[in-house]
C-alpha cells in the first residue's frame, strides 16, 4: 500500500535532527522549542509507521530505515532549493521585436504603446524602425506592422485596418494660394517624398496621372525622406502634402490641416504580420490581441464621417474640382 507523502516540513525536521542527532541543536536551527521538535518527529515516525531513531542516553541514533531515509531526503530538499534559487535568479523576460516603418511607428504605434507596456510590463519590446521589411527569423517573436496594397504577405497576417491618400494643407495656405480647386496646385509648393520606396511611399506624379490631370508642375517643391516631414511641413504651412490617413487623421482632427477636394483614394491598409512558427507564442498573442483592439479602438476615433474631414474646407469656399 502507498505511503501518504509526508508533509515537506516533517522531512526538514528529520533531516535537520538526523543531521545534528540532536532534538536540541535541530530546535535551535529551525527556531523551535526542543519539545516542538521532538514531537514533530514523532508524528512523522507515526505516520511512516516505524521508528526513524533510537532514543539512547543523551544523544540520538538513526535507525536503519532513518539512515536509508535520510540521504533520499537530503537530495529532495536540496533538489527544491537549487530549483526555487535558480527561478528566483532567472532574468531571462519574455519579448517581443516589433518591426515597422518609421512614420508609422513614430505617429500611430508609439503613442498607443504605452498602454501595452502598463498593461505586459513582464514583456520586453525591441522596437526595430526601417523602410524596408525585416525578415522574419526563426525563433524570434518577431511581429511586423507593414502597409500592404493586397495583403500578399509572408506569415501570418491580419487586416488591422485601411489607408488613404489624400493633399492637405493648412487654412491660411489654403487662403493664401487660393487652392479651391486642383487647377491651384501650379502654383502652389508641392511637398515630396523624395523616398521612392516601400508601399507607404506617396507620389504626386502618380496621383496627377490617375485622375488625368495634365500640365501641372511638379518641380517646384519641397522633398522629403520621411511622411512624418511631409507632415510637420504641411501642417507648418510650407505647402501641400500628399499624405496617408493612418499619420494625418490625428492633425486633422486637431484642426491643424485640412484635406482638400473631397478627394480621397483608399490605398491598401495597414497589417499585422509574424511567421507562422511564431504566431502562436503567449507574447505574440498578447501583442496581437492589444494591436488589434488599438486597430478597432483607431477607427472608432479617426473615421472620416467622425473627423468630419471637409467640412472645415467646405466653409472657406465651395469647392470646384477642375481638371
Amino acid at each position: 500500500m502507498a505511503h501518504k507523502l509526508p508533509s515537506l516540513d516533517a522531512l526538514k525536521y528529520f533531516e535537520s535532527t538526523a543531521r545534528h542527532l540532536s532534538f536540541t541543536l535541530a530546535a535551535e536551527e529551525l527556531y523551535l522549542s526542543q519539545s516542538a521538535v521532538s514531537q514533530k518527529i514523532r508524528l512523522l515516525e507515526d505516520q511512516l509507521g516505524y521508528p526513524l531513531f533510537y532514543r539512547m542516553t543523551r544523544r540520538l541514533v538513526l535507525t536503519r530505515k532513518g539512515g536509508n531515509l535520510l540521504p533520499v531526503v537530503i537530495k529532495a530538499l536540496n533538489d527544491i532549493e537549487t530549483t526555487l534559487s535558480n527561478l528566483d535568479s532567472d532574468t531571462e523576460s519574455q519579448h517581443i521585436k516589433i518591426h515597422a516603418t518609421p512614420s508609422l511607428t513614430s505617429n500611430w504605434l508609439l503613442p498607443r504603446l504605452s498602454d501595452f507596456n502598463e498593461k505586459t510590463s513582464e514583456i520586453d519590446i525591441d522596437l526595430n524602425v526601417d523602410v524596408n521589411a525585416a525578415p522574419f527569423v526563426e525563433g524570434e517573436n518577431q511581429i511586423s506592422l507593414v502597409h500592404s496594397c493586397d495583403g500578399n504577405l509572408p506569415g501570418k497576417s491580419h487586416l488591422l485596418f485601411p489607408d488613404y491618400i489624400y493633399p492637405v494643407a493648412t487654412r491660411e495656405c489654403i487662403q493664401k494660394f487660393n487652392i479651391y480647386n486642383v487647377s491651384a496646385l501650379k502654383s502652389v509648393p508641392l511637398l515630396h517624398d523624395s523616398m521612392n520606396i516601400g508601399q507607404l511611399h506617396t507620389n504626386w506624379d502618380n496621383w496627377f496621372s490617375k485622375r488625368n490631370l495634365k500640365n501641372l508642375n511638379t518641380g517646384k517643391s519641397l522633398q522629403f525622406n520621411q511622411a512624418s516631414l511631409i507632415l510637420s511641413a504641411a501642417a507648418e504651412g510650407h505647402g501641400v502634402g500628399l499624405v496617408r490617413h493612418v499619420v494625418a487623421a490625428p492633425l486633422i482632427k486637431e484642426g491643424k490641416i485640412v484635406p482638400l477636394f473631397n478627394d480621397v483614394e483608399e490605398n491598401g491598409g495597414i497589417y499585422f504580420s509574424c511567421s507562422e512558427a511564431n504566431y502562436q507564442s503567449s507574447e505574440v498573442q498578447l501583442f496581437y490581441r492589444w494591436v488589434t483592439k488599438m486597430a478597432k479602438d483607431y477607427v472608432k476615433d479617426y473615421a472620416f464621417k467622425n473627423l468630419k474631414m471637409f467640412q472645415a474646407y467646405d466653409k472657406l469656399k465651395p469647392i470646384e474640382l477642375v481638371k
